[in-house]
């Protein structure tokens, strides 16, 4: 899967950075992930996307260069630069004007630190002067209020004209500041079976899983990068223009916060772009958030196609608990297996799974969708552990074969009597793509198919809900990695044809050559943003309105 993490700029990078390990053990090219874990730590991260021939710059990532580039928004060779112009005399402001893309990131509104430290010291007071914290209701109100009022007397130096300008003070004091993005971090982690794989494997699947790992995010970040690297221009960002591409760093990491084996790739990728007219601008985010489950469903059907394709193993689906998809597992790893190495999954699950029956206790209803969404977030981050003692690659792995025996001899549905035997059961028995089936697939159905899922979930969609269902629905369907693409989008296009009917509004006078993007789209409409319905929804609901 992929998710999408907003960085913010300052040091909202740093997470990934400080688990790298020394530059002295730099990851050689065609060095296979775990050559490099003989010292602990995490190998470096590694320069990618197109954006990158706009400013030069290639090879390892290094510290400072993400300091500039995530941090102050400057060209990731700033340091270097700036002091060479400044040995060629030219002043300090000069140089840094030079080297920044684009705008500065603006600058953090620190009121609300101010309101936020003063309310934590009130309520201190509080708690000694009653010997309980505030309560929610009237107690905390009136610290919070008392509060408002000590800083709105330091602020204006006097008192408010009446509770309505206290109150609007107060408001604008409590709300917590709009941070400037300095990029996303997507993230694309496997399945766990995959991880078990990998961790468990010897030398030459471990490797093939890795090959078969870079290749599914790789995929899945140009998709990314053809469909989201679009910048805003014009009076309040009304165009949307093509740009050079993005500018990303990638970091491998193979386990997770609680140690379990957990393949996974960072790709912080910078909100610097330059628009295709030669200036920086900042990428508008909105087609990245809306594509972001397709792009994720292009992951996952491409890490399938890799391993079917170099190791010859075979997905099948497994529920995934109540209210959830089917979850496609390598065929042969035990869900025992599988849930041994899930203990931070677990974790935040019990941790959501406490809230939700604390807000039903609190509210007397089920929590509504928005709220079990920050509820879930609020779990993930809650206690989350760090991971401060990396270990070196011989003891992780050492770890992890001595936990799988122990689970395999201990659980009597474990299938396999030991690690090695198991692992052999897994491979060679996929359906290879030599075998493909894409000549017997039936495009309409599939197309038809695709849209009455899609319509079950929600009333209208655009092309991203249609584009990830078509991925969901072909994984199954063996067919050469390269020749993926080609399928899901005859699929794609049939279904968006034939069986969805667009309901945004015609451009009555179609947009000159200067205005259009490379797509032949008109500059002032949302890439992907087109809305489309089931036609015969659409038909009943016309019918309605006429009566």
């Amino acid at each position: 899967m992929m998710t999408v993490h907003v960085l913010h700029a300052g040091d909202g990078y740093t997470y990934l950075t400080r688990q790298v390990a020394s530059g002295d053990h730099q990851r050689r090219r065609g060095e296979a992930l775990t050559d490099y874990y003989t010292a602990a730590g995490n190998p470096p991260g590694r320069w990618i996307g197109t954006g990158l021939a706009a400013i030069g710059v290639e090879g390892q990532v290094r510290e400072a260069q993400m300091k500039a580039l995530f941090g102050e928004g400057l060209h990731p060779d700033a340091d270097a630069r700036i002091q060479e112009a400044l040995s060629r005399g030219v002043d300090r402001e000069t140089a840094v004007a030079a080297v920044r893309l684009g705008r500065r990131f603006p600058t953090i509104d620190q009121s609300h630190e101010v309101w936020r430290d003063r309310l934590t010291a009130a309520y201190g007071e509080f708690e000694t002067a009653h010997g309980h914290r505030p309560e929610r209701g009237p107690e905390r109100d009136m610290v919070r209020w008392n509060v408002a009022h000590e800083l709105f007397l330091e602020t204006h130096q006097r008192e408010p004209r009446d509770d309505a300008e206290l109150k609007s003070f107060f408001t604008r004091a409590a709300k917590p500041p709009r941070q400037p993005v300095a990029g996303v971090d997507l993230v694309f982690t496997p399945v766990k079976s995959v991880s078990v794989l990998w961790a468990l494997g010897d030398d030459q699947v471990r490797r093939d899983v890795e090959l078969a790992h870079e290749a599914a995010w790789r995929r899945a970040f140009s998709y990314v990068e053809v469909h989201a690297a679009r910048t805003r221009t014009g009076a309040a960002g009304v165009a949307q223009i093509d740009t050079h591409g993005l500018v990303a760093a990638a970091f491998d990491h193979p386990d997770s916060r609680t140690g379990d084996p957990n393949l996974h790739t960072h790709v912080a990728v910078s909100a610097k772009v330059q628009g295709v007219d030669g200036k920086w601008r900042a990428l508008d985010m909105r087609v990245l958030h809306a594509m972001a489950v397709s792009a994720s469903e292009t992951y996952n059907t491409a890490i399938e196609d890799e391993l079917r394709t170099r190791l010859g193993v075979e997905f099948v689906e497994r529920t995934g608990g109540r209210n959830r998809r089917p979850v496609r597992e390598i065929a042969g790893i035990p869900d025992a297996l599988i849930k041994a190495f899930s203990s931070r999954r677990a974790e935040i699950e019990g941790g959501y799974q406490v809230a939700l029956e604390e807000y039903r206790a609190t509210h007397g209803h089920d929590a509504p969708r928005h709220v079990q969404y920050k509820l879930a977030q609020e779990a993930t981050l809650a206690n989350r552990p760090t991971k401060d003692h990396p270990r070196s690659w011989a003891q992780a792995r050492q770890a992890w074969l001595d936990q799988a025996r122990e689970v395999l001899r201990t659980n009597p549905f474990g299938g396999q009597p030991d690690v090695e035997a198991m692992i052999r059961g897994v491979l060679g028995h996929g359906i290879q793509p030599a075998d493909s089936q894409a000549d017997t697939v039936d495009v309409a159905d599939l197309a038809r198919q695709v849209i009455e899922n899609v319509a079950e979930a929600r009333s209208t969609w655009t092309r991203w809900h249609v584009q990830a269902e078509v991925q969901r629905l072909t994984r199954a369907v063996v067919v050469a990695p390269d020749q993926r693409d080609e399928l899901v989008a005859a699929v794609t296009t049939m279904a968006l044809s034939s069986q969805s009917l667009q309901i945004s509004a015609p451009e009555l006078n179609p947009a000159p050559d200067a205005l259009q993007r490379r797509d032949g789209e008109s500059v002032y409409t949302v890439h992907g943003g087109t809305r489309e319905v089931h036609p015969e929804r659409w038909t009943r609901v016309q019918a309605a309105c006429a009566v």
